[in-house]
This record gives structure tokens, C-alpha cells and sequence, in this order.
């Protein structure tokens, strides 16, 4: 699970962004869909989760 906070963006952002209930994402959008890629970016590069994983596997 992943918590992204949005708080600085616009309220139109958020908008485009998130579906009503404001748990989920709408998806196959631009926004939507360069914001996936990005955190995916993130997350698999991250050195830290990287170390927690590589522990959790011996």
C-alpha cells in the first residue's frame, strides 16, 4: 500500500485525479497514468525498499 498525499495539489488536479469515494484513482487518463509511472519509478529505485526486501529474502 502506498499514501500519497495531494494536499498541494489543485483542487482541479485532485479532481482529475481521484474518482468521487477519493480512494481510488480514475485510470487511462494522462495524469493518471504519469503518476502511476512515476511512483512506480520511485519505488523500485529506492534504495531503503530495496535493503527490506533483499533482508526479507534470506
Amino acid at each position: 500500500m502506498v499514501h500519497l498525499d495531494c494536499s498541494d495539489f489543485s483542487k482541479d488536479v485532485r479532481e482529475d485525479l481521484f474518482m468521487g469515494s477519493r480512494d481510488r484513482l480514475r485510470t487511462g487518463d494522462k495524469l493518471s497514468k504519469k503518476l502511476e509511472k512515476e511512483l512506480e519509478n520511485l519505488l523500485k529505485n529506492d534504495v531503503l525498499l530495496k535493503k527490506c526486501t533483499t533482508l526479507q529474502k534470506n
